[in-house]
């Protein structure tokens, strides 16, 4: 009887004349239903399908007018600038490649949003299908879409929509109106529902992603809630694995990106006197998001003895010896103890501490910065503590 129910509905869908973007609308309220999750994603070609359909809509978006944009190096962008190009084709600068190729006979960004606003929205509702899918039926669906390949195509999307999210940035146009930025939205959150408690999706993921990826997608920074998905993303991937903490802590790259969100995040953390002014809460809201779980992420790292390789990610020779984002780090690090003394139980399991090699560790830089500042006075502080050692040597 359930296998009957799914076939007449996919029948249904096959037989209507509406739209197929609209038919994909009209399905996801459906999928809010747990017991109707558990249903579809046990039958044998709706997952499939859906998989299918994806891969087709990607298609659909083709050519892109940035030329083969899967293609691309996915390497960070410095702050490098190529020629101006003609009005009617986008910026040459790039959210996953230093170079890119601008095709004069594919349709400028706005035209091609505008040609394709059905099928992007398609793509939309396909995520969210999937990533309440993974939700209400986790493991079931979770299983089936691997089997699918589904992150191979998601990869693609991923990869096309943000790069067409940062032109939209770098043209000037905010990103959060247009289509491409709300299906990249609920992409991450399906790429983190299909992870969730699954270990094995989640090697998928990392090895997708990871650095590059998550690169370009923090660097869509006039789009809060793609940040604040990604760094919930980011966050949720290395809990409790010290193998992608340790990887992570030695990407300058990614690890420079969530640093500059620190300050800019909390200076739009202001609380309003308007009640009636939600639209400047729900920003509020959404930065508050950002801040809070980009600090838990450090937390994280500085908890697994990180400290040492985010420090040296910004290590630089010249004036001032400490840098911005070295500066950042140790007041996260300052943020996180002061968490001890304000807790009523230190003894607590989640109470913060530091391992003995990041006390030294930061006893190192203070000692360096102090030799870098007054050489003379540093050299006197050094003897005194030999003599002070020796003296409890003999004194053992």
């Amino acid at each position: 009887d359930d296998v009957g129910k799914v076939d007449a509905l996919l029948a249904d869908l096959d037989g209507s004349k509406a739209d197929p973007h609209v038919q994909l609308r009209a399905f996801v309220p459906q999928t809010t239903n747990a017991e109707f999750c558990v249903l579809v994603s046990q039958h044998a070609t709706f997952i499939p399908r859906l998989v299918r359909q994806l891969a087709g809509l990607h298609q659909t978006l083709l050519p892109f007018p940035i030329s083969n944009p899967q293609h691309t190096s996915l390497s960070p962008s410095p702050s490098q600038h190529t020629p101006p190009q003609p009005q009617s084709l986008p910026p040459s600068t790039s959210a996953l490649s230093d170079t890119i190729t601008l095709d004069p006979d594919v349709p400028s960004l706005s035209v091609w949003t505008t040609t394709h606003t059905n099928t992007l929205d398609s793509i939309k509702s396909v995520f969210q299908i999937l990533r309440n899918l993974c939700a209400l039926s986790t493991d079931t669906a979770q299983r089936k879409l691997r089997e699918e390949n589904v992150m191979e195509t998601t990869e693609q999307l991923l990869i096309l929509l943000c790069e067409c999210s940062y032109q939209y940035t770098v043209i000037g146009i905010g990103s959060a109106v247009q289509p491409t930025t709300q299906a990249l939205r609920i992409a991450i959150q399906f790429v983190a529902n299909f992870y969730t408690m699954n270990e094995t999706n989640k090697r998928i993921v990392w090895k997708i992603l990871f650095p590059k990826l998550f690169g370009a997608l923090l660097r869509i920074n006039t789009d809060e809630m793609v940040v604040g998905y990604t760094v919930i993303a980011l966050c949720n991937l290395i809990h409790n694995a010290p193998e992608y903490q340790l990887a992570l802590s030695e990407s300058r790259s990614v690890v420079g990106s969530l640093l500059s969100h620190l300050p800019a995040t909390h200076e739009q953390i202001a609380p309003t006197n308007d009640a009636s002014d939600t639209s400047n809460q729900n920003n509020s809201s959404s930065f508050k998001r950002i801040f809070d779980w980009t600090y838990k992420l450090f937390e994280h790292l500085i908890r697994a003895d990180q400290l040492p390789r985010l420090y040296s990610l910004f290590t630089t020779t010249q004036m001032p010896y400490v840098t911005r984002d070295q500066m950042l780090l140790l007041k996260i690090v300052d943020a996180y103890l002061h968490r001890q003394t304000d807790s009523e139980s230190t003894d607590s399991a989640d109470s913060p501490q530091l391992s003995f090699a990041t006390y030294r560790f930061l006893a190192q830089q203070f000692l360096s910065i102090m030799h870098a500042l007054d050489p003379f006075h540093t050299s006197r502080l050094e003897r005194e503590k030999g003599e002070t050692t020796m003296t409890m040597a003999k004194m053992s």
